[in-house]
């Protein structure tokens, strides 16, 4: 990941394999995602200095490369210095450079990696189910010629998505439209091009509505304003399910009772095995097979009674 952030945006596009190549494995172990003390010793540079392009590029590269790894499944870990956009490698010799945040690139900075730590931590989609497809779904991975990829996080109830989406060209994307499941309203949640991160402050007015335009195997899709190397979040969360109204329980319910709840207590009590079911169950099953043998009894009754009438009357049986 760290190689391909590090090529001139104009040849991402050839190795546009190296960003998602990671998800073929990420379910087979439980990872962790370590932008640690190997990366930034021993000639390797900083974090923020292996990112292409002048200052202001290289801010927005890194900002969009945290933004990829929080949102990618499993754990996250960034070694001291990173937060802010260290310039020099971390030395161990002396402490790290704090007096840089008081420069607006590297406050800047600091203040992006803490609301997206925040961020992370208040969106359950993205730490909830880590380590299987269920928390995962790829939204469109194939558009290597603009170097831009898309996918869904989902909590433990896959009622509460996440969609995300990474822009890592300089160029501006109008109404770049991609696929979503469903119908609604989809939350901007956070841009890693916020002006107070130091971005252009391209974003979507806070959100955008899905479409009926089925794209990428969804039946819905939105078109998105996607920052230069930005990164952007959409939430949207399914509605709880309606509880059955009155006109939905069984007439048969209401015929038996005259309080619904109590009726609905014993539908599902009647539904369990024998050795678990009350004594008021049991009891009232026992009736209920007393009066079907008494209407039978009644019946045949009925039957022989008919029979003697037409003997009676000189008639056959």
């Amino acid at each position: 990941m760290l190689k391909f952030m590090s090529l001139d945006p104009i040849y991402r596009k050839y190795h546009h394999n190296s960003l998602t190549f990671s998800i073929l494995y990420a379910f087979s172990e439980k990872f962790v995602l370590p932008f640690s003390h190997d990366e930034v010793v021993h000639g390797k540079g900083s974090m923020l200095m292996k990112m292409p392009g002048d200052a202001w590029s290289k801010f927005a590269n890194l900002r969009l490369l945290y933004a990829y790894m929080f949102a990618h499944p499993g754990k996250k870990l960034l070694f001291q210095g990173a937060d802010f956009g260290q310039i020099n490698e971390w030395n161990h010799d002396q402490s790290l450079d704090w007096h840089l945040t008081e420069r607006a690139g590297n406050n800047e900075m600091l203040h992006f990696t803490r609301d997206l730590i925040h961020f992370y931590k208040s969106n359950p989609s993205f730490y909830e189910v880590d380590f299987s497809y269920k928390g995962f779904e790829w939204i469109d991975f194939n558009d290597w010629e603009s170097s831009i990829v898309s996918f869904m996080r989902k909590d433990a109830t896959e009622r509460k998505i996440t969609v995300c989406a990474f822009n890592f060209t300089p160029v501006l994307r109008r109404n770049y439209r991609i696929g979503v499941p469903y119908a609604g309203f989809y939350q901007e949640v956070f841009n890693s091009d916020s002006a107070k991160y130091g971005g252009t402050n391209t974003g979507n007015l806070g959100g955008v509505w899905a479409e009926p335009w089925p794209l990428h195997n969804k039946a819905h899709s939105i078109g998105l304003s996607l920052p230069p190397y930005g990164a952007v979040y959409f939430n949207f969360e399914l509605p709880e399910p309606e509880p059955p109204s009155l006109e939905e329980v069984p007439s048969k319910m209401h015929d038996t009772k005259d309080s619904d709840a109590e009726a609905a207590c014993d539908l599902i009590e009647q539904s369990l095995p024998e050795g678990k079911k009350s004594k008021k169950v049991i009891a009232r099953k026992k009736e209920e097979k007393a009066k079907q043998n008494e209407e039978k009894a009644l019946d045949a009754a009925k039957k022989e009674s008919s029979k003697l009438r037409k003997i009676n009357d000189g008639g056959k049986i």
